[in-house]
């Protein structure tokens, strides 16, 4: 963006105008006023669109209402039911190891060994 560009967006910017009319009187993206805005430290009142309390997102960020602990706790419930079903109809590819006995629920020798192995080095570093 050219010089005269990034001082008509320092203008507008502090006016308060939105990105995307600065970007219709420049005749370029929203985006590109946004990455002008980034690089020349001009602030931006944009902000990213955050999920609300209850879906994934929010928990993921830190959020621990007890909404989303909930909507986790559910998202967490729904995937081992799936992971199960999947090894249940024997279509449940993974590594058969300490990870296999704590996830899917596999109670091979090799997955059990390696729980077991993994549970031990755990106690001895207590």
């Amino acid at each position: 963006m050219s010089p005269e560009r990034v001082a008509r967006v320092r203008e507008m910017a502090a006016a308060g105008t939105q990105d995307r009319v600065i970007a219709e009187e420049l005749g370029v993206s929203w985006r590109t006023v946004l990455r002008a805005r980034q690089r020349h430290g001009i602030p931006s009142t944009w902000q990213p669109k955050r999920a609300p309390c209850g879906s994934p997102g929010p928990y993921k960020r830190g959020c621990r209402c007890q909404i989303c602990r909930k909507a986790n706790l559910a998202r967490l419930t729904a995937a081992k039911a799936d992971r199960y079903a999947r090894q249940a109809a024997g279509t449940a590819v993974f590594t058969h190891g300490a990870g296999g006995y704590t996830n899917w629920g596999c109670r091979c020798d090799t997955c059990s060994a390696g729980h077991k192995a993994e549970y031990e080095a755990r106690q001895a570093a207590l």
